[in-house]
């Protein structure tokens, strides 16, 4: 009998799908800060993300780094970062300064976050929007940063992504997406099967 093979859900989907069912469980659990957040909270906040995004008119093959130490708040960046579909670039905050430097010339991102225990000369790239956050422990207050100044932003964010195709019926993998042209949000999908184009490019 034939596996039947899931239909393909993008991150969009999902954290919506879970913050609707069950908005007050625990999804993020950071011990070291001394604090969780929820399906709702972090699916709200993703997509406040989203549309500050949105606003900056970023778009499909735009690049977005991140070099910050773990946290929540470094988690809901990533996420939203893949949930609006562009780039994520992460730098790992162990690197010299001057590699960082030299990476983010050669990936020339749209926006630069960066935690706000870290400092960097901005001068050596010029080429984006640097933006600092804070990762706050339990008890305390958050500074006046880029997530305090993200409640001017909807909580709600419809994926601009264009309708889903899938490989046709006669091909072999079929039922998985099918990728060619890059569009903003989070599915890229394509109307040509990647296994079959040329070389394997995409």
């Amino acid at each position: 009998m034939k596996k039947e093979i899931p239909q393909y859900r993008d991150i969009h989907t999902i954290m919506s799908e879970h913050a609707r069912r069950q908005p007050n469980k625990t999804y993020i659990i950071n011990p070291d800060q001394g604090r969780h957040i929820t399906f709702k909270q972090t699916n709200d906040t993703c997509n406040r993300i989203c549309n500050f995004f949105k606003e900056q008119g970023l778009k499909a093959n735009d690049r977005v780094s991140m070099v910050a130490e773990n946290s929540i708040e470094t988690l809901l960046i990533y996420f939203s970062i893949l949930k609006y579909g562009v780039v994520i670039n992460p730098l790992n905050v162990e690197e010299s300064k001057e590699n960082i430097y030299s990476l983010l010339n050669r990936a020339k991102p749209k926006i630069v976050f960066y935690g706000d225990e870290l400092s960097f000369n901005q001068k050596r790239y010029t080429g984006g929007q640097w933006i600092p956050f804070s990762a706050p422990k339990a008890g305390e207050k958050a500074k006046g940063d880029f997530f305090a100044s993200l409640k001017r932003y909807s909580p709600e964010f419809d994926s601009p992504s264009p309708p889903r195709t899938t490989c046709p019926s006669t091909c072999s993998h079929r039922g998985l997406p099918a990728y060619r042209k890059r569009w903003p949000g989070p599915a890229r999908r394509y109307s040509t099967c990647p296994a079959k184009s040329s070389k394997g490019s995409r």
